[in-house]
């Protein structure tokens, strides 16, 4: 004999979505945009690092040279204009020991298109870890 309340309920539930695999999309990761830092992409630009956070980090630009900076020391960066740039310039900054870093604009020179960026540690559950810096073509600055 079929008893009709087990197959019932185990459509009805099947139906409201228990016991089947939920998807979820992962989100992607948003940098964050600094709108109040937009460099002029027409112009030389100068970008300043500057290691606030007490452990030695390492800074470079993709494929070139990468240097080591002692707490307290920075670093310059130059380029000249990037407005006609296909890609970002980025700068890697990381400790290799793993110290979770945190980056924030310090200064933002205008006339001289110079943008000095702070770096400092901070906890791996902070949301705002960052691992490189990111300016576009069009003059927006990002923290990654």
């Amino acid at each position: 004999m079929v008893t009709w309340k087990p197959i019932v309920l185990s459509v009805a539930l099947a139906g409201l979505g228990f016991g089947t695999p939920a998807i979820f999309v992962p989100q992607f990761f948003d940098a964050q945009v600094l709108a109040q830092t937009k460099i002029t992409p027409s112009r030389a630009l100068t970008v300043i690092v500057v290691n606030n956070s007490g452990v030695p980090v390492v800074a470079g630009e993709g494929n070139a040279k990468n240097d080591t900076l002692a707490p307290g020391k920075s670093r310059s960066f130059s380029f000249p204009s990037i407005k006609n740039y296909v890609n970002d310039v980025n700068i890697l900054i990381y400790n290799s020991g793993g110290t979770p870093l945190m980056f924030s604009t310090s200064n933002f020179n205008a006339s001289t298109n110079t943008l000095t960026i702070n770096i400092a540690a901070t906890k791996a559950n902070n949301p705002n870890v960052h691992g490189s810096v990111s300016i576009g073509p069009s003059g927006t600055v990002r923290f990654i």
